[in-house]
């Protein structure tokens, strides 16, 4: 199976599978296990993050929020979006209007860009991301 690095600024790097070798691949291989499952989660929820709370519009919106607690929503999130298995326990921790909703979006975007995974496998994260937010699955 053909592999891509993971890098993300500050020198951490892995190793992680990009697109599956055959067709026959594709169908047992989730989003997750292609961008190497939890560690990448991680990152992706860190990078994330940092861009949340460096935006002045939204920081003040995660102040208040518990910084485990925002990190454990988060990698539930991504690993079911990813994974294709979704928890109806799931639950917002905060309300966005519209405008800082699509703030998010773009941060959402810029932390996957960040990973330097190949521009398809962006996509179907950012795609599968945000089918999941805006309906669920």
């Amino acid at each position: 199976m053909p592999i891509a690095i993971l890098r993300v600024s500050g020198g951490i790097s892995m190793i992680v599978t990009d697109t599956p070798r055959t067709p026959s691949e594709a169908p047992s291989l989730t989003l997750l296990e292609r961008i190497g499952g939890a560690t990448a989660v991680r990152l992706i929820v860190d990078a994330l993050i940092a861009r949340l709370r460096r935006d002045p519009q939204l920081a003040e919106r995660f102040v208040e929020l518990d910084p485990a607690r925002l990190r454990t929503a988060q990698a539930v999130f991504f690993t079911e979006a990813f994974s294709g298995r979704a928890s109806s326990s799931a639950r917002p921790l905060i309300q966005l209007d519209q405008e800082s909703f699509v703030r998010m979006v773009i941060h959402l975007r810029d932390a996957l860009e960040s990973l330097e995974l190949s521009p398809v496998l962006t996509d179907q994260l950012f795609l599968s991301a945000m089918s999941r937010a805006l309906w669920g699955g």
